[in-house]
């Protein structure tokens, strides 16, 4: 006699075969620790009651949101620095300085910086030393003004 099969039961019957198809994916099978829980009969460390879940919430957004304030990008600042001049490209407005170290920000190093669109970079040659503000945000920096001083 053939087995007649229902709509419920034809689901069922392909995620049976699917499931034999697929040994190496891991089969959902339902342990009734919810109903087990539900009836409190459970032990106490898999109870899951209403105010537990709503704790457990709680704690995952007020998580989600540190995670989201650390990861905003920081108020932009300004710092001043001094150093030589190591090299210019005119072309990609960038600078490369040997700077001093900056108090509060960075170390001593030689590092190349962008150049905010208003600065002139006609007047500056190699080798110079300079006095210069550094524009901060995020993780953006850019020189926004730079003078030429005196030799050390």
């Amino acid at each position: 006699m053939p087995i007649r099969i229902r709509g419920g039961d034809r689901i069922a019957l392909w995620l049976h075969r699917r499931r034999r198809a697929l040994p190496h994916r891991p089969v959902a099978r339902p342990c009734g620790c919810g109903d087990r829980a539900r009836r409190g009969d459970a032990p106490p460390s898999t109870r899951v009651t209403p105010m537990g879940a709503r704790v457990g919430g709680l704690v995952t957004r007020l998580g989600l949101v540190l995670v989201l304030l650390a990861c905003s990008p920081a108020e932009p600042v300004d710092y001043e620095g001094h150093g030589r001049l190591v090299g210019i490209d005119r072309r990609h407005r960038a600078l490369e300085i040997d700077h001093d170290a900056i108090p509060g920000f960075m170390q001593a190093m030689t590092m190349t910086f962008d150049v905010a669109p208003g600065v002139d970079l006609e007047s500056l040659e190699p080798d110079t030393p300079v006095d210069f503000t550094l524009h901060s945000q995020g993780r953006s920096l850019t020189v926004t003004a730079i003078r030429p001083v005196a030799s050390d």
